[in-house]
């Protein structure tokens, strides 16, 4: 049977099979990681910190590049209220990294709070 084995620092070494020398200090856990990048904390495979914060930052500026249009100066908004709504919204995108609790669980986390969008499409739109 196959066994899966962490170091000390929760980092997957690999899979051993019967007859083949187990790593010194390894320790046994109940299967591999499904990305190198995770680590072994507390019963579970976890994403680091900085893995979670770069996808995180990665899908706020896909956000903000979607909506660049509607940032620029000649864009046809109906008013200012929607003008201002759109400047609103990608400064919350901007502001992610500082909220509290960043980079929670990944950018899918339900805990995230990715902000709305405005719920009236620009007039160019």
């Amino acid at each position: 049977m196959t066994k899966h084995y962490i170091d000390a620092s929760g980092n997957y070494i690999g899979a051993f099979g019967p007859g083949v020398h187990a790593p010194d200090g390894g320790l046994i856990v109940p299967s591999a990681p499904q990305d190198a990048r995770q680590n072994w904390q507390d019963g579970a495979w976890v994403w680091p910190t900085d893995v979670l914060a770069t996808a995180i930052r990665a899908e706020r500026d896909r956000r903000l590049a979607a909506t660049d249009r509607y940032a620029l100066n000649d864009y046809p908004h109906a008013g200012d209220a929607a003008r201002q709504a759109w400047q609103d919204y990608r400064q919350a995108l901007r502001d992610m990294p500082e909220q509290q609790g960043f980079p929670w669980a990944g950018p899918d986390d339900a805990a995230c709070p990715w902000p709305e969008q405005p719920a009236q499409p620009p007039a160019g739109g």
